[in-house]
């Protein structure tokens, strides 16, 4: 009797797309970064504008709309124009430089503690939220149609580790700080500067992206056909098992599993793309 069993696909071999070539390293360094400085920074932001600035329930009203106005402006009118004009690249380091900005001017706030400071300062944020989306396109353009879907989970899944990482450490330099010293104050974001200078070099090095071939220009290897079964033909929503080779006893066999055998309890499977082969 034959034995069958599912190959399963570690979850660490399926992140290996994130280091690919230089490329996709430099890239997933800045998915690092930015991840890291927004998460982080984000956790403290309340509580440093209220103790060091003194923003009240009102200057919190106002910053909170004047973010949500520029976020809506950034990414609905000025996507479309950089892109079209920087590439990728361009916009990942502008998106950067505005980050660069946005936590300068909150560090400035640490020793000139006045409040139109800090929505000056506010204002480039509309353009720093644009790096992920850049970065996750530059990444996508590079890889085929069949790794779409594990790209964006190998770059989701990195993204989510730093953003837990990134509150630890800013909220540990924001327990640091007091009030005799103003660097201690501003140390968070000084961090996050240096940090997005790093990232800033690191965006200037990366490759001038190139507009991607037509879908039409690529050569998509074809799959391997599957190797010869007993009398049946499985269907088009087959699934492959290994064979335990110990146990077959006339020769090696491909055993398939249809989707009359697998529930969706059992198995999450590619939907069929025609009909199920008819039995001849």
């Amino acid at each position: 009797m034959t034995k069958t069993h599912w190959v399963m696909e570690s979850p660490i071999s399926s992140l290996s797309i994130l280091f690919r070539n230089k490329l996709f390293m430099r890239l997933t360094c800045l998915i690092v970064i930015t991840s890291f400085i927004r998460n982080g920074i984000f956790q403290i932001q309340s509580f440093f504008l209220n103790t060091i600035v003194g923003f009240d329930v009102k200057d919190f009203a106002n910053l909170m709309l004047l973010g949500g106005v520029l976020a809506l402006l950034g990414q609905g009118l000025l996507v479309k124009a950089l892109v079209g004009c920087f590439k990728e690249k361009g916009v990942i380091i502008i998106a950067l430089i505005a980050s660069l900005m946005k936590t300068g001017g909150f560090a400035g706030a640490a020793f000139y503690p006045h409040k139109w400071v800090v929505f000056l300062s506010f204002i480039p944020g509309c353009i720093g939220d644009l790096t992920f989306p850049a970065i996750s396109a530059l990444k996508s353009m590079n890889v085929s149609e069949k790794e779409q879907g594990r790209l964006q989970g190998a770059i989701y899944g990195a993204r989510s580790v730093f953003d837990a990482i990134g509150p630890i450490v800013f909220s540990s330099l924001y327990a640091a700080m007091t009030r005799q010293s103003l660097l201690s104050e501003a140390l968070p974001y000084i961090v996050a500067s240096c940090v997005y200078v790093v990232g800033i070099a690191v965006a200037v090095s990366l490759p001038v992206s190139k507009t991607p071939p037509s879908r039409s220009e690529v050569a998509v290897e074809p799959a391997p056909l599957p190797p010869p079964v007993s009398d049946e033909t499985p269907a088009l929503a087959s699934v492959y098992f290994e064979t335990d080779k110990d146990e077959v006893e006339k020769g090696d066999r491909v055993e398939y599993a249809t989707s009359s055998v697998l529930d969706d309890d059992q198995l999450l499977s590619e939907p069929s793309l025609g009909a199920n082969s008819s039995e001849v």
